[in-house]
């Protein structure tokens, strides 16, 4: 790991156990990409937001990738490239040869990193309180390391001094889900661009686009160890490997889709023309607790070509029901009391939790309330837009504009289709 002077942001580096650290001998070339990209980050600004994360590897991880990506493409010129690096410990001696079957194989590495980091900005998903800030983060951060201590009263009727101490067990949590649900509402119902696609979904489509080139790049690695002529014992990724995972598929038990499978060659194509395919894929399993025979299409691609411009509008019918005065609501939980004639002491009370010292108390009443958000009050599910409100405790499955989620499910256009499959998977 790197110290706090060389890594101000207190990032880690992945673990690396050495000598043996290539005992999974993927692990050096998924790990480096991902040890590359941290180091490229020197600091953090003092006040993180997610629109601060964003512009970081914006302006700085994905520029440090494609320097990468761009190196190793000129080395994937030479088809002679081989490197060997010894480890040396001064007990143990490792020798490790690199040629282009791990060098594309660290280039899909790469690829990968980058495509994650593209589709991590690819949305808007600032959450802004209503004063357009993250304030809304330290008063959660306040409220959770405060201490709540009892209210009190005196009340004296017919000679007889009684002290009540109101005791309200989840109080704070109550205010943390009034500010969460208020950044809720702010950011969807006020924030047009929140979970909006950006840059009209050119940085999605570059990171399908790396994805894809992932799988050629994984593809030309199995291929260039597959034929190679004078392997070393030393390589990183030997044709044994590859070997190994040919025979350990298809697996134990496999789903009908990867029945077939019978080499590396065979998931990385079903992956490209199937799995991510203009067409998707068509499932058909026995799934839930009956064994059912289901089938279903999947379009994954649509999460990665700028299909689904605005999540938001992938929501469910629903309508806001904001109480003007505090969304704190309050319920008697159980009184505690009894006869304490003429005592006397000291109890913690008050929003400051101190000391109070009480004389000549003849009742003493502890009543226990508890605080909770309504989030059914708050919020209500509707059965098309500005229908009727649907009780939450016993709806199947939530009323949609698009049942097919932006394509993602392009053959399940209705509720009854969802319904069915809900109770499949519990009948």
């Amino acid at each position: 790991a790197w110290s706090g002077s060389d890594n101000p942001a207190g990032l880690q580096s992945p673990p690396v156990d050495h000598p043996n650290f290539l005992g999974n001998q993927f692990s050096l070339l998924v790990q480096v990409p991902f040890a590359m990209t941290l180091k490229q980050v020197t600091q953090f600004p003092p006040n993180i937001t997610v629109d601060n994360i964003q512009i970081i590897i914006e302006n700085t991880i994905i520029p440090a990738l494609n320097r990468s990506i761009e190196h190793l493409s000129r080395v994937e010129l030479n088809t002679d490239t081989k490197l060997t690096i010894q480890f040396d410990d001064g007990v143990i001696t490792d020798t490790y040869v690199i040629d282009l079957g791990e060098i594309y194989f660290f280039d899909a590495s790469i690829h990968a990193l980058r495509a994650a980091f593209k589709m991590a900005v690819s949305y808007d998903m600032d959450i802004l309180g209503p004063d357009g800030t993250y304030a809304w983060i330290d008063a959660l951060t306040e409220l959770d390391d405060d201490l709540w201590c009892p209210s009190h009263e005196i009340v004296s009727a017919g000679g007889i001094d009684s002290l009540k101490l109101y005791y309200d067990n989840n109080y704070n949590e109550g205010r943390m889900d009034s500010i969460g649900m208020r950044v809720v509402h702010h950011n969807l119902e006020n924030r047009t661009e929140f979970l909006k696609l950006k840059d009209d979904g050119s940085t999605m489509i570059s990171a399908r686009d790396d994805i894809f080139t992932m799988i050629d790049k994984l593809q030309s690695s199995v291929a260039f160890i597959r034929g190679r002529n004078n392997e070393s014992e030393d390589n990183v990724i030997k044709l044994s490997n590859l070997t190994d995972l040919d025979n350990n598929l298809p697996g134990e038990n496999p789903p009908n889709f990867a029945a077939s499978f019978s080499s590396i060659e065979d998931v990385l194509s079903w992956v490209e023309t199937s799995l991510l395919g203009s067409d998707g894929v068509l499932f058909t399993e026995n799934i839930g607790p009956l064994n059912t025979p289901y089938t279903w299409r999947m379009k994954l691609i649509v999460l990665l070509d700028g299909s689904i411009g605005d999540w938001k509008e992938l929501l469910p019918y629903h309508q806001w029901n904001l109480p003007a005065g505090p969304w704190v609501e309050k319920s008697l939980n159980y009184i505690n009391c009894w006869n304490s004639t003429y005592w006397s002491g000291e109890v913690i009370v008050g929003d400051e939790c101190q000391w109070m010292e009480f004389s000549d108390i003849d009742y003493f009443c502890n009543y226990y309330y508890d605080s909770y958000v309504n989030i059914d009050n708050l919020i209500q599910l509707l059965d098309a837009p500005g229908g009727n409100v649907v009780d939450m405790g016993t709806l199947e499955f939530p009323y949609f504009e698009d049942y097919t989620f932006g394509g993602l499910f392009p053959e399940m256009t209705s509720h009854s289709q969802w319904v069915n499959l809900i109770n499949i998977l519990t009948e």
